[in-house]
């Protein structure tokens, strides 16, 4: 049985793909960089996705080859 809080459907987040698996694992894949995150609740999905999204930005200001 799945917790209340997990969706049954691959939820929007902001620059991502994402996914449900079989387990209810989510998952995202960002469109710019293609660095794929995972987590058990949508609050870590957003959380992480955060973080994706500014480490790409550092990345190419860094470097933007």
């Amino acid at each position: 049985m799945r917790p209340v809080s997990m969706p049954w459907y691959a939820p929007e987040v902001p620059e991502f793909e994402t996914w449900v698996d079989d387990a209810g694992r989510l998952y995202g894949r960002h469109r710019c960089s293609g660095a794929v995150i995972e987590a058990d609740t949508l609050d870590d999905l957003h959380a992480k996705a955060a973080v994706e999204r500014i480490a790409h930005a550092w990345k190419l200001a860094w470097d933007p080859r």
